[in-house]
């Protein structure tokens, strides 16, 4: 008899650390969940800082190609699952592509005078 009481508590014993590492899951799961705690992608955020600074310095040109190659590198390395900001680098390729253009334009307006 005291044989089967042995086994029944080793069984309750193993099903409660079980049911604790379920529990452990569980919480573990809702803290990432609720949390959400993404992290700026620092290659998009520079992406856009350059593409915003080049409309203001004389030689924008230098930065708006930085903010152009710091943006695709913010793409190809965002993962989406731990980061967030993929707009910023959008924006800051798209404002430093504008950027080059509007240049190139202004120096040939210039070249034809």
């Amino acid at each position: 008899m005291k044989e089967n009481d042995v086994k029944k508590e080793e069984g309750k014993k193993e099903i409660k650390e079980e049911i604790r590492e379920e529990i452990n899951e569980k919480k573990e799961v809702e803290k990432e969940d609720v949390s959400g705690n993404k992290k700026i992608n620092l290659y998009c955020l520079f992406s856009l800082i350059f593409a915003l600074v080049s409309f203001f310095v004389g030689q924008g040109y230098l930065a708006g190609i930085a903010a152009i190659v710091i943006g695709i590198f913010g793409i190809v390395k965002f993962n989406k699952e731990k980061q967030k900001g993929k707009w910023m680098a959008k924006l800051g390729l798209c404002i430093g592509i504008l950027n080059i253009i509007y240049i190139v334009f202004r120096v040939y307006e210039d070249m034809k005078i």
